[in-house]
């Protein structure tokens, strides 16, 4: 048996063999899966998150747009052009349509070029016109009341100064600051300078006196004060007897020409708006300024310094008419002189700044008392302006002690008798108010 067990052992493992083929043999007991090629196999589906769409920003609204046009017509007419761009450009950051973009922008660049390029030299005589605050309410001004015929004589109408400024316009006159028309050597001598305008153009200076409504005044036909309202421009403020408020840009000489040359800026150089002749006696702009006043003083000189910072951006400079607007020719003696202009320089000049124009109060003219008049150059003055209505006239005074400029008074005076005076600029019976007859015919 023993030596039988190899071949047994030999035959068993055959046997095993025998039941397990490779792939493929017909006879085998295993099957195989056939193989999946790779490019087959469906890879995963990844969904892209969404692309995210960014809101559009809104267009400027046209309210919008409108209050930008306004603001940008009012810097254009005060001469701020690099405020007006600065604005416009981030107007355009807030969507601001690119045709307003353009229109805008070149009415800027527009009124660059016509205050700059192409100037030429002006030879002719320089206008000077003058008037008073206006008579904004002339239905009280002309209601029978005595006292107001010295307004009558020396104010005009809202209407008239309306009319005066659309005819001047229409005959191609221009404002000028009348700081440009000289200058001033090292040794303190004024010199007149070469006037360059747009072509066509004639300047006419602008100025008003004793702008500082007198309380007396109250209730004749005049507004009460100047006032700055949000949007940092000038308007009127008055109060009538019956309580009633009146706030107005249609009544009051210096919102009145804003308002104008907003519209029309061609009829200002570089800005110019007028020259304010102040004094100090009963306050300025109609708050109590002056030092016997025994209420608030500090808040009435904030409130003057907040209406003259409006005025000085609008366009509008500021004289000396004297601090009690007294006769300086014959009734102040040297002394009397030299106390007004020191007054005035502690109480206005903080208010409205420093100055070199000295307007005659009633135009009484002194610069030929010598000691009189030196009080006046040794306080900075060197331009000085008389009252002569039939016509332009300046000239300069010897040894370098100023220039001395006639203004043609506007009132109810010359326009009833000064028609052919002032033909050249407006025609008085086409300006004149009808309600003065009211006066004429009592």
């Amino acid at each position: 048996m023993k030596k039988n067990l190899p071949i047994i052992i030999i035959l068993l493992a055959a046997i095993a063999l025998s039941s397990c083929q490779l792939p493929g043999n017909a006879e085998a007991s295993v099957t195989w899966a056939e193989p999946v090629p790779l490019e087959t196999v469906a890879p995963p589906v990844i969904t892209p998150a969404p692309t995210p769409v960014p809101t559009p920003e809104p267009v400027m609204s046209q309210e919008d747009i409108d209050r930008l046009e306004g603001d940008i017509d009012w810097l254009i007419g005060t001469y701020r052009l690099d405020t007006a761009r600065s604005l416009l450009f981030e107007a355009r950051q807030g969507n601001l349509p690119d045709a307003y973009f353009e229109s805008f922008a070149g009415r800027i660049d527009e009124h660059h070029a016509f205050n700059n390029e192409n100037l030429v030299l002006f030879e002719g005589e320089i206008e000077h016109i003058f008037t008073h605050c206006l008579i904004a309410f002339p239905e009280i001004t002309y209601s029978g009341n005595p006292s107001t015929a010295t307004i009558d004589f020396n104010c005009i109408t809202a209407h008239e100064f309306k009319l005066i400024i659309e005819s001047l316009y229409r005959n191609n006159f221009i404002l000028i600051d009348i700081n440009i028309i000289f200058e001033v050597d090292e040794y303190g001598a004024p010199h007149l300078v070469p006037l360059y305008l747009p072509e066509g153009k004639k300047p006419v200076i602008l100025s008003i006196d004793d702008v500082e409504y007198d309380p007396r005044k109250r209730g004749r036909g005049m507004v009460d004060k100047l006032i700055v309202e949000e949007d940092g421009r000038v308007s009127s403020f008055t109060e009538h007897a019956d309580g009633t408020i009146v706030i107005s840009r249609d009544n009051e000489l210096f919102p009145i020409l804003d308002e104008f040359v907003t519209r029309h800026p061609r009829f200002s150089f570089r800005g110019a708006k007028g020259t304010l002749a102040v004094t100090g006696y009963a306050g300025l702009f109609g708050y109590r300024t002056h030092h016997h006043y025994e209420g608030d003083i500090e808040a009435e000189t904030a409130a003057a310094i907040k209406v003259a910072e409006a005025l000085k951006e609008a366009g509008w400079n500021f004289a000396s008419h004297s601090y009690a607007h007294a006769h300086m020719n014959d009734r102040l003696d040297l002394e009397g002189v030299r106390r007004d202009t020191e007054q005035w320089a502690n109480e206005v000049a903080p208010i409205v700044g420093d100055t070199m124009i000295f307007i005659y109060p009633y135009g009484e003219r002194f610069e030929q008392d010598a000691a009189k008049h030196q009080v006046l150059l040794d306080a900075g003055f060197r331009l000085f302006g008389g009252v002569w209505w039939s016509q332009a006239y300046m000239r300069v005074l010897p040894e370098g002690r100023g220039l001395l400029q006639f203004r043609r008074n506007l009132d109810g005076f010359t326009l009833r008798i000064g028609r052919d005076a002032f033909m050249h600029m407006f025609d008085t019976e086409e300006v004149i108010d009808p309600i003065r007859q009211l006066l004429d015919n009592a």
